[in-house]
């Protein structure tokens, strides 16, 4: 399975750098996110505008921060429902 990141569409606020490319801790969101994917097994793919329609995958927003406890429910969720696709992403808010 692929998680496919949808890039932000502007730089986050007073930083003017993609929150993808922030760091938390001593490490960047990006690396972050990628290396509790792939502790799931699902392989992290960035840079791409047209996400494949025929293949299990989950869309993410570069900017969110996720646990691995979320993940783990994300993906007992997604399996158990049985469906192609998921998109995991907070919706618009003051505060996203």
């Amino acid at each position: 399975m692929k998680a496919y990141f949808r890039a932000r569409a502007r730089p986050m606020t007073p930083f003017e750098e993609s929150p993808a490319d922030l760091p938390i801790g001593n490490r960047s969101l990006k690396d972050w996110q990628d290396d509790l994917l792939r502790r799931f097994g699902v392989e992290p793919v960035r840079g791409v505008t047209d996400i494949p329609q025929n293949e299990d995958r989950i869309v993410l927003d570069d900017d969110l921060w996720f646990t691995r406890r979320v993940l783990k429910s994300l993906l007992k969720k997604w399996k158990a429902a049985g469906r192609p696709a998921s998109q995991f992403a907070l919706p618009k808010s003051t505060f996203t």
